[in-house]
């Protein structure tokens, strides 16, 4: 009698999903560089173990306002002026990556600007 081993290779027939289909967040005018501002948090029903989901800022920061961690998808500032009288909401769009860089998905998040101008309504 003889014995077949059959081994099921996995096929990445998934996208990432991110923990919530879009992100909300309020950041103060003038917030000094590397606060935190949001994090992303994805996982990949594939789950390969030689795959690790990357994040990137794909549309939304032209003037380079903040900065993603690509690995643990924390949103942060990068030290350049907000100025909320300019500009109240800046709508970031983010990928989901696969390594080597696929891009499987992407998510949006909304930043509105809070007024620090004492006095100002």
């Amino acid at each position: 009698m003889f014995q077949v081993l059959v081994v099921v290779e996995n096929v990445n027939d998934n996208a990432p999903l991110t923990e919530l289909a879009a992100y909300t967040a309020a950041i103060p005018e003038n917030s000094s560089g590397g606060k935190w501002v949001a994090q992303l948090q994805a996982w990949d029903l594939d789950r390969d173990p030689q795959q690790r989901l990357k994040f990137r800022i794909s549309a939304g920061n032209p003037e380079n306002f903040f900065a993603l961690d690509p690995d643990t998808g924390v949103l942060t500032t990068t030290g350049r002026k907000l100025d909320r009288e300019k500009q109240a909401e800046h709508i970031l769009e983010v990928y989901q990556l696969r390594h080597p860089l696929e891009t499987l998905g992407s998510t949006e998040i909304m930043l509105r600007i809070i007024n620090c101008d004492f006095g100002v309504l």
